[in-house]
């Protein structure tokens, strides 16, 4: 071998190892410094994890001591006098101890003053004779011919008028003059307050013989023929004075019968 060969050998045997290095290890750029915020969240201690959190019930309502109500005395007299239909009235002893008998039948003095209040001219008779009159008002037949239309309304005029004279009274509450009032004591007006204040349409077909004024009132309720929406201020006032009025009634039953038994000693 030549010094040539030796020195060409020398600088193939460089270049070679050169080479290799350049295509194994090839150089990384830099990697660029953490920013702030990358600082800042390093920094910050581990999440920590507690149990799984649990669904607590809904607080129950607290529980409420139902005190049992106090019966009245009626509801007790009646209670007896349904386990003994022969029962009669405690106060008057004059009939069974219904409702039928403490609204329109006892003659206990409290309770006949109440009655007597409720069945004046200008209290039960003038409402009556008002809710007929505006009921039929409000009552109208689909299809009616104008002609048909004005015997109606004569019709139920007549009807007005004959309740009119057989209460003494108008419905704005104008007095008769010289008419009588009804004997509300009679059987026919005992049905007719009892129906009233238990807010009872009937028929005229409910008349018994010889009852003239239930006929009447039934052939009132017979001919009207209203929309609900219409009949509503009839309703509300009908409902309105017959619960004032049962009110005031069973309100002295109840305390005359009070009175009795604390006076037996019972």
């Amino acid at each position: 071998m030549t010094d040539s060969d030796s020195e060409t050998g020398t600088d193939s045997s460089s270049d070679s190892g050169t080479d290799s290095t350049a295509t194994t290890a090839a150089p990384t750029a830099p990697r660029a410094p953490p920013s702030a915020i990358q600082r800042t969240v390093s920094a910050l201690p581990a999440p920590c994890r507690g149990p799984p959190r649990q669904r607590q019930p809904p607080p129950s309502a607290p529980t409420r001591r139902v005190t049992p109500p106090v019966e009245s005395a009626a509801l007790v007299a009646w209670r007896r006098a349904s386990n003994d239909p022969e029962a009669t009235c405690t106060l008057c002893g004059g009939g069974p101890e219904d409702p039928f008998h403490v609204l329109s039948e006892c003659t206990h003095p409290a309770v006949a003053a109440v009655r007597s209040c409720v069945t004046s001219p200008l209290a039960l008779a003038r409402k009556i004779v008002w809710i007929c009159e505006v009921a039929l008002a409000a009552s109208s037949t689909p299809g009616e011919s104008p002609g048909q239309q004005a015997a109606s309304k004569a019709a139920a005029a007549q009807l007005v008028s004959g309740l009119v004279a057989v209460f003494g009274v108008t419905s704005d509450g104008t007095l008769v003059e010289g008419a009588s009032p009804p004997d509300w004591a009679s059987a026919e007006m005992r049905t007719v307050l009892f129906r009233f204040l238990a807010v009872l349409p009937f028929p005229a077909s409910a008349a018994a013989p010889g009852h003239g004024v239930v006929r009447l009132l039934g052939t009132v309720f017979d001919r009207v023929t209203a929309k609900a929406h219409k009949l509503r201020p009839v309703a509300n006032a009908w409902v309105g004075f017959a619960g004032a009025a049962v009110t005031s009634i069973f309100h002295a039953w109840n305390a005359a019968f009070d009175a009795l038994r604390l006076e037996r000693g019972g």
